[in-house]
């Protein structure tokens, strides 16, 4: 996957085009961030590609297949392993919350999306939709998809902070910082559709042809974009014509090694045609401050207090850095992005007054929010007239966007990561031989954060009921059915529980597994000073009639080779 990956690392080297399999530790050797976190993505890419081989770009176990979008009571109806006391419940819960999502697992793209219990549309644990009046789709007769966006989000001990679970932050470190977590969100949201088509026709398109589907959800939900920069180390003149001053000549001016985060920051609109801005830092974007009040001096700036102001001069706040306030609902809603400026920084008591478009920007404490700084103002890119022109960071450091055309666009958190290192004096970035044989950068895509969608359910209102349409594909048994096989003693073999039943068995279509019979052992006796010869029952039927005596001759230690069986 191709995640939100903003934490204080070295760099990421994680590359599939190399085919590794493994990272291998050596004794004695520098153990690194980066060789730990590539072994983690080589083995998520392996189980996401066998699970994407299996069930093919989405789909759901037959017994325990979730996500199914309930708007009506039938399909309450329909669902098996449900007593007519918790079928009842949920029409409960149906008539006062409107749409359902069932629990279970889906696949998409290989990606496990699990979901624990039968819950509300409105109330998911990642998502707050915007509400949708269900009277008005009923008279309208609304035609919408519901689909299911899956993507990976990085999660830090602000943003784990909950007094009810057990955190990541261990509190017998006093506050040191350790190690992150990445965490899978799913979101089911509402696309309305045009209504000149008919629905059961729509349904099975989607189903089956993921161009259809993604054509229908539109460019702007396909994340990340297409949109590709290069990033090099330029030379610098001094401007002064003496031999004895050596200019910078292509070298990274830097005094320390970083990870260098490139972030579009807004994209082009309407109003605002070819023109995009980004944001960068040096540090991945890593230095947060977790926020512990907020009050609004006026509309034009706000006044926080924070948990800390980080623990040195390098991680801290000064006055005229940029600055972003995020919280779940920010993050997780797909919010406007905003800077602030700091203006004013009280290094007792932990306060700093910000300025800018401040509304909105309070936020509750259980919604984990954060000051997050940026080494940069908005850049205004206008992508008319980027080529060949290059965009200076700092120290050397300058980026390059590819022209904007049909297939090559960019989406709001689309991130590049440059590694710098002093000891060569020049990015990381990958190049390619040109037709005179030198090295040249080559323009990448985003690093992330990609999106992954699937088609729950086409829905239709009309002034009577609703009709749904279930898109979602059902992986059955019968592909690869066996027949159930007893043990030798006539004992069923343990099935699985009620909760997940195993599934049911074409019986036109099984085969027979064959089993590998393997020697059980009848008895066994140990001494230390005597060697143990088993005489082997012929069969496993009769063995219980041969008398115990006989079924071990113990031989003394000083007799060994004449215990030892030829071949044994």
């Amino acid at each position: 996957m191709q995640g939100e990956f903003r934490g204080d690392f070295t760099r990421d080297t994680y590359d599939k085009s190399k085919h590794f399999l493994r990272v291998l530790m050596q004794q004695g050797r520098v153990q690194l961030d980066a060789d730990f976190n590539e072994q983690t993505s080589i083995l998520l890419n392996r189980l996401q590609t066998l699970a994407k081989d299996v069930f093919g770009l989405q789909g759901g176990p037959e017994y325990n297949c979730g996500f199914e979008f309930i708007a009506t009571e039938e399909q309450i109806n329909n669902i098996n392993n449900l007593s007519e006391e918790e079928k009842q419940k949920l029409k409960q819960l149906l008539q006062s919350q409107s749409y359902l999502i069932s629990k279970g697992n889906y696949y998409v793209d290989g990606i496990l999306c699990e979901n624990e219990e039968f819950i509300s549309y409105f109330q998911q644990p990642d998502f707050t939709p915007e509400l949708i009046d269900t009277c008005q789709v009923q008279l309208k007769g609304a035609t919408y998809l519901a689909y299911l966006d899956v993507w990976e989000r990085h999660i830090t001990p602000i943003e784990d902070y909950d007094d009810r679970k057990i955190n990541i932050r261990e509190v017998a470190l006093g506050g040191a910082d350790t190690a992150t977590r990445s965490k899978l969100v799913w979101q089911v949201k509402l696309k309305q559709l045009k209504d000149d088509k008919d629905i059961e026709t729509v349904a099975k398109q989607i189903t089956k042809e993921r161009d259809c589907f993604y054509s229908m959800l539109g460019q702007e939900l396909i994340k990340p974009g297409k949109g590709k920069i290069i990033a090099i180390t330029k030379s610098s003149s001094t401007g002064i014509n003496d031999p004895c001053v050596i200019p910078f000549n292509s070298k990274f001016r830097g005094t320390e090694n970083h990870l260098y985060r490139a972030e579009i920051f807004t994209v082009p609109t309407v109003n605002n045609n070819n023109q995009l801005s980004f944001v960068w830092s040096r540090e991945n974007s890593s230095i947060v401050f977790p926020i512990v009040t907020s009050a609004e001096s006026n509309s034009s700036a706000i006044a926080l207090t924070l948990e800390h102001l980080g623990k040195d001069k390098d991680s801290s706040l000064s006055v005229g850095d940029w600055v972003e306030i995020i919280n779940d609902d920010y993050v997780l809603g797909n919010s406007d992005r905003q800077l602030l400026k700091v203006e004013q920084v009280d290094r007792i008591q932990n306060q700093v007054i910000l300025s800018g478009d401040t509304k909105n920007k309070t936020s509750l404490p259980e919604k984990h929010p954060l000051l997050r700084r940026w080494d940069s103002k908005e850049v205004k890119v206008n992508l008319s007239e980027v080529n060949n022109k290059w965009f200076p960071l700092e120290d050397g450091i300058e980026i390059q966007f590819q022209a904007d055309t049909q297939n090559n666009f960019y989406q709001v958190g689309d991130y590049w990561l440059i590694p710098v290192r002093t000891a060569t004096g020049n990015v990381e970035w990958p190049k390619q031989k040109n037709k005179e044989g030198k090295l040249e950068p080559q323009p990448q895509p985003p690093h992330g954060i990609a999106h992954y969608y699937a088609p729950l359910a086409v829905i239709s209102g009309n002034p009577n009921n609703l009709t749904v349409h279930d898109c979602r594909r059902k992986i059955g048994s019968q592909d690869s059915t066996i027949t159930p096989v007893s043990n030798k003693d006539n004992n069923p073999l343990p099935a699985n529980s009620q909760e997940n039943p195993p599934p049911p068995i074409n019986q036109k279509e099984t085969t027979t597994q064959t089993i590998t019979e393997f020697n059980r052992v009848i008895n066994a006796s140990w001494h230390h000073d005597q060697v143990l010869e088993a005489t082997i029952a012929e069969s496993q039927e009769n063995s219980s009639n041969i008398p115990e005596d006989q079924l071990f001759n113990l031989k003394s230690k000083a007799n060994l080779p004449d215990a030892i069986a030829p071949g044994t």
